[in-house]
């Protein structure tokens, strides 16, 4: 889901275009990027994932969701719970 995000961003802002970093340009270009749709399609995407860890990190235990760690700790269950 952050992936997508990413390329929605990158896709609404390459829409945006090039700007220079300047105080006289921060309510045109923060317009701009407020109401492009891609950019606030990313947006949404990156809430919704954060929703979604929350969930998950409520369900189990964070050492257990590490890909490089789950065969060894033995606190690791199997994932139980209606999302699961």
């Amino acid at each position: 889901m952050n992936a997508m995000a990413q390329l929605c961003i990158k896709y609404g802002m390459r829409a945006v275009g090039p700007f220079a970093f300047t105080l006289k340009n921060i309510v045109p270009v923060g317009l701009k990027v407020a109401i492009n749709f891609y950019v606030l399609s990313g947006m949404a995407c990156y809430a919704l994932s954060i929703v979604v860890w929350l969930m998950v990190l409520s369900r189990v235990d964070v050492l257990c969701l590490s890909p490089f760690e789950c065969g060894v700790h033995s606190n690791c269950h199997s994932l139980k719970g209606p999302f699961w």
